[in-house]
């Protein structure tokens, strides 16, 4: 339950709206709302993951072995990537996606999603 709360706030109240057109809000009051509500929730789930679940000494979401769950969740994080997310608030969160990027087998998964982020690349990083 919650990496769906994550992601229905991270995806569809802070990436998708500034990403999609079809996604924006009508008016730039609604929009504005959105995204602000969409902030202040994924902060609370950050710092979650940040703090509790990953915290200083793990390397994984488990401990010290790679999982499918840090496949799944490096995802979901990574999809921040293309509005440009600032991820500098969470370092254990920051060190996990480094260390998930740096799998041999990540970098051609990421590749279209990092060259469709950078034609973005005027676009300012995204406050979380």
């Amino acid at each position: 339950m919650v990496q769906y709360r994550f992601y229905r706030a991270y995806g569809y109240g802070l990436i998708y709206p500034q990403l999609f057109p079809h996604h924006k809000r009508q008016s730039d009051e609604a929009q504005s709302a959105t995204i602000a509500w969409a902030q202040e929730k994924v902060r609370d789930r950050l710092r979650v993951l940040n703090d509790n679940w990953i915290g200083p000494d793990q390397a994984y979401l488990c401990g010290d072995t790679l999982t499918i769950a840090d496949y799944f969740g490096a995802e979901f994080v990574s999809v921040g990537d293309i509005i440009r997310c600032d991820l500098s608030k969470y370092p254990n969160i920051s060190r996990w996606i480094a260390t998930m990027k740096a799998l041999p087998n990540l970098a051609s998964v990421h590749e279209i999603a990092d060259g469709f982020a950078a034609s973005l690349s005027e676009q300012e990083s995204a406050a979380i």
